[in-house]
């Protein structure tokens, strides 16, 4: 939809996360392996800081699901959209390599 950020696409991403951190892929190899909880649940979302490249239309919706799990949220862009993202109350990263 012009005009509108990718939910599908934000979501997409937020399902990548997930699944990386709490090891979803590796314990669905080992569930159809036969062995049940193989792994450890993998690592919580709270408190850890999630950078945000780029704070356009997707951005700023990942950045908000990031918010909304408690992270410390990073951002870093364009001029015009470092100041929409410190507008919304989110942290400028020092630099593009911070």
């Amino acid at each position: 939809m012009p005009g509108r950020p990718s939910y599908a696409t934000a979501e997409l991403t937020w399902g990548l996360v997930i699944a990386a951190l709490r090891r979803i892929p590796q314990e669905m190899a080992a569930l159809r392996a036969g062995r049940w909880q193989a792994f450890s649940v993998g690592r919580g979302l709270r408190g850890k800081t999630l950078g945000i490249f780029g704070y356009g239309k997707i951005g700023a919706v990942v950045a908000g699901y990031g918010k909304a799990f408690g992270m410390t949220v990073l951002v870093w862009g364009r001029e015009a959209t470092i100041a929409k993202a410190r507008n919304e109350g989110y942290t400028i990263a020092a630099s593009k390599e911070a």
